[in-house]
């Protein structure tokens, strides 16, 4: 299925074109490895600095532990978290990149990343999946030079499904 057929199949989720604004070292990328993207940008000394939140930090440990290969993005600088205690976000947001087609493990990042979250805030996989979503997902495409990605908004369970029908990103 494209990401054109995706929306009128899936009608419970809202997509729009997505492209990573972060820097990355593409030459670093490889197949068949899931990468996970900043989400933020903060001023640190009146200079703009991304962020991961806090909820990926360990994403990659999950996700390799299910057997899926899950690394942080290659970005310059370190790497920072950031952790928001004051309040629940509405909607929980993840950034994911890929080299090539997307595939099954991009699903079962996702899967871990959503099974962290419940351990971390409690919730059951079901209530989890119950809650908006907005997952960012983008191919590397080296042949083309760019990224070609999608954004998809909707409650988890659904954005879940529209993932897993969904085969390439279409230009």
């Amino acid at each position: 299925m494209s990401a054109a057929d995706l929306e009128a199949s899936f009608p419970a989720v809202r997509i729009e074109s997505w492209t990573p604004e972060v820097e990355m070292d593409t030459d670093a990328l490889v197949m068949h490895t899931v990468y996970v993207l900043p989400t933020r940008t903060v001023v640190v000394d009146e200079l703009p600095v991304t962020v991961f939140d806090d909820s990926v930090r360990f994403l990659p440990k999950y996700a390799r532990a299910a057997g899926a290969e899950v690394q942080f993005a290659p970005i310059p600088g370190d790497r920072r978290f950031v952790s928001e205690y004051s309040h629940d976000p509405g909607v929980w947001e993840l950034a994911l990149t890929c080299y090539g087609f997307l595939n099954d493990w991009l699903i079962m990042a996702v899967t871990a990343w959503i099974t962290s979250r419940c351990q971390v805030t409690g919730l059951s996989e079901s209530e989890a999946l119950e809650r908006e979503m907005e997952l960012e997902i983008a191919e590397w495409k080296p042949k083309k030079g760019k990224f070609v990605g999608l954004r998809v908004k909707g409650r988890g369970s659904d954005v879940i499904d529209a993932i897993r029908e969904l085969r390439a990103l279409d230009d």
